[in-house]
């Protein structure tokens, strides 16, 4: 998954710090999927900000471990496109509802 991240990109977790740069997103990334199951990302709109960026909003929910609680999340990507890589996320914005 981190390799949809641009290398200087941002991901803004709720109750933490922005996590900056490709490697430190792989590495939040892995301690994310071993404390939780069943993600699921729906979008919910798409903005072309111009030929290269545009910005997807969304809800994410997720199961924390073996809980059955389903906690649920608003986040916001700015998608940047690259001559070499195509649409990478440039900034990756999670926040609780």
């Amino acid at each position: 998954m981190a390799a949809e991240y641009e290398a200087d990109a941002w991901l803004v977790l709720p109750g933490a710090a922005p996590v900056k740069g490709r490697a430190a997103i792989a590495d939040a990334l892995r301690v994310l999927a071993r404390s939780v199951t069943n993600v699921k990302l729906t979008s919910t709109s798409v903005l072309r900000l111009g030929p290269d960026v545009m910005v997807e909003n969304g809800v994410a929910t997720l199961q924390p471990g073996t809980s059955q609680k389903v906690e649920t999340s608003n986040y916001q990507v700015v998608w940047h496109r690259t001559r070499k890589d195509g649409w990478k996320i440039l900034r990756d914005v999670v926040s609780p509802r």
